[in-house]
């Protein structure tokens, strides 16, 4: 059963630049525009709650996470538990190397936050179906 945790979840942290996005209409915009599909090779960074990544991972079966905040982690893992395969990565995303993640193929990046900061060759991307925000 996927869901909300039992337990409360942490607070944005500013540190972070976290916020949360909860907003129905925003996130159905953002798969919407992203039209995933099983089999594509799709990376969110910053997947906080879960709010984008759960019907993601509904749509795709398979979905990598970037997440800085440990703290976030076991939150996710339990709201997506059962939704399909989950690989998260605890990690800095403008730091993390995605080229082993593009071996064999591009990569989509899904986010609600602006990914252009991240280090990562541009031919490994295909920025088309990513939705960036400002």
């Amino acid at each position: 059963m996927t869901g909300f945790p039992v337990s409360p979840p942490p607070a944005p942290r500013k540190r972070f630049g976290q916020h949360f996005l909860h907003d129905q209409g925003v996130l159905a915009r953002i798969v919407a525009a992203l039209a995933p599909k099983v089999g594509e090779r799709v990376v969110e960074i910053g997947p906080g709650l879960g709010a984008l990544t759960l019907p993601l991972l509904n749509a795709l079966g398979r979905l990598e996470v970037v997440e800085l905040d440990r703290d976030i982690i076991p939150h996710l893992r339990e709201r997506c538990a059962g939704a399909g395969e989950l690989i998260l990565h605890q990690a800095d995303a403008l730091a993390f190397d995605f080229r082993p993640l593009a071996e064999g193929g591009a990569l989509r990046l899904a986010g609600n936050r602006s990914l252009r900061r991240l280090a990562m060759p541009a031919n490994a991307l295909r920025t088309a179906g990513s939705y960036l925000s400002q």
